[in-house]
């Protein structure tokens, strides 16, 4: 008895002992799986800080040109103000001040609206300017049209010099 006693004993302590084996293993493993999910937490955690990072400075940018444009918004703003004072003392201009040219048309500066020494464009012969800085200035608004009415001007001529042929 002693010795069957004895072996179960030895036995149940084998037992116990591979069960305490399997469940260390399981233990280990199930500290593997948390320490991965603590790595993949701190790389989440560490994204959506940047991430947060990314659109506070997105938002600041946002900020910052919402500002620029307010203030050209506001210049302008103050342009038009100006250009419309502007406009009211070049109505009360004395009509004694203001030439005319041959066809009737008022002879002021098409930029500046001044009637100081005047110069016709070469191109269309009709816009007049102060100078070469007005007309440079005016060249974007008014090239179509001058480059149009000179090629106008042009096929006239050619039309009539072929007539005379």
């Amino acid at each position: 008895i002693n010795c069957l006693i004895h072996f179960f004993k030895r036995n149940l302590t084998n037992m116990n002992l591979s069960k305490a084996k399997a469940d260390q293993a399981k233990v280990d493993q199930a500290k593997a799986h948390l320490a991965k999910a603590k790595r993949e937490l701190a790389k989440a955690e560490a994204k959506f800080a940047s991430s947060e990072f990314e659109f506070a400075r997105k938002g600041v940018e946002v900020a910052k040109r919402i500002e620029v444009l307010e203030k050209e918004l506001e210049l302008k703003k103050e342009l038009i103000a100006q250009v419309k004072a502007d406009q009211n003392k070049t109505d009360l201009v004395k009509v004694d001040e203001v030439k005319v040219s041959k066809n009737g048309r008022e002879k002021i500066c098409w930029k500046c609206a001044s009637f100081q020494k005047l110069y016709r464009c070469a191109g269309c012969k009709v816009a007049w300017y102060c100078g070469d800085s007005c007309q440079e200035e005016d060249w974007h608004r008014h090239s179509g049209w001058c480059v149009l009415r000179e090629r106008k001007r042009k096929e006239k001529r050619d039309g009539q010099d072929q007539k005379e042929i």
